[in-house]
């Protein structure tokens, strides 16, 4: 699947005829956009109207078209799969492009992916590889605090701790008491 512009020209009738994208798009009949949903978005579901126009001399090449539901605002996206696929599946598949995007505005909030001043590209190699390993990093251990939620961390059987060995965990539970929780210490006194 790939994003194009409305100019960019599709191939159509067995590959004889050249036609821009948002011609096709503008020469739909009403009955051929299906509301289907692109995936989950911060506000919910994100429904638009799709359609696709078989393209090309193959027999799984299409040009899938987005259609916003409230600015009519149109999308093109150009499809090719080894089989035949469903409208629903082509759907998930240019959806699951914000999911990418939404992780690269993350890695650049979190990490300063997009904060770099270097001349060479084995430094912009070196800056993006430790800012995707770091917001990894972070990744891994959002998704073990969010697994220890609302699970108790009491372990009853355990004897108390004496005075060194709680002076050790002060200090490793610094940053908070979820790592006390992953240690499996009740509390921290």
């Amino acid at each position: 699947m790939l994003a194009v512009a409305c100019f960019a020209r599709v191939r159509i009738n067995q590959g004889r005829t050249s036609v821009r994208a948002d011609t096709l798009a503008h020469g739909l009949p009403s009955t051929a956009w299906q509301r289907n949903s692109a995936g989950v978005g911060a506000k919910g579901p994100r429904y638009y109207d799709w359609a696709w126009i078989h393209i090309g001399t193959g027999g799984h090449r299409h040009l899938l078209v987005r259609r916003n539901r409230t600015t009519g605002e149109l999308a093109f996206y150009l499809c090719c799969s080894p089989t035949e696929v469903a409208l629903s599946a082509l759907v998930r598949v240019a959806g699951a492009r914000w999911s990418v995007e939404e992780c690269f505005q993350a890695a650049k909030r979190q990490v300063g992916l997009d904060h770099y001043q270097v001349r060479h590209w084995t430094s912009w190699h070196r800056h993006i590889t430790l800012a995707m390993l770091a917001l990894a990093f972070l990744a891994a251990v959002a998704a073990s605090a969010a697994a220890l939620r609302g699970f108790p961390c009491t372990r009853a059987t355990e004897a108390p701790l004496d005075r060194r060995a709680r002076g050790k965990l002060r200090l490793r539970t610094c940053v908070g008491r979820k790592i006390a929780c992953l240690a499996g210490v009740d509390s921290i006194s």
